[in-house]
């Protein structure tokens, strides 16, 4: 796609679990549908040949959400 993306990968032991893979996909299938500047874009969803669970959206640039509770 040539543009930075982030990926989120389930917890191998949370993809053992139906009702954690059907709220992750429930989840993602809603991050999907926003459009809004203030929330990353979601590009897909889903689960790979090998079992592997995962999010790719929009990569955000910035000071970690751990350094800014710190911090304030």
């Amino acid at each position: 796609m040539k543009r930075k993306s982030a990926v989120k990968v389930m917890s191998p032991r949370l993809a053992q679990d139906p009702e954690a893979i059907q709220r992750f996909n429930r989840e993602a299938s809603n991050a999907c549908q926003i459009a809004h500047p203030n929330v990353a874009a979601v590009y897909d969803f889903g689960e790979t040949d090998e079992g592997l669970i995962y999010l790719a959206m929009e990569y955000i640039d910035g000071e970690p959400l751990t350094q800014v509770i710190r911090r304030e």
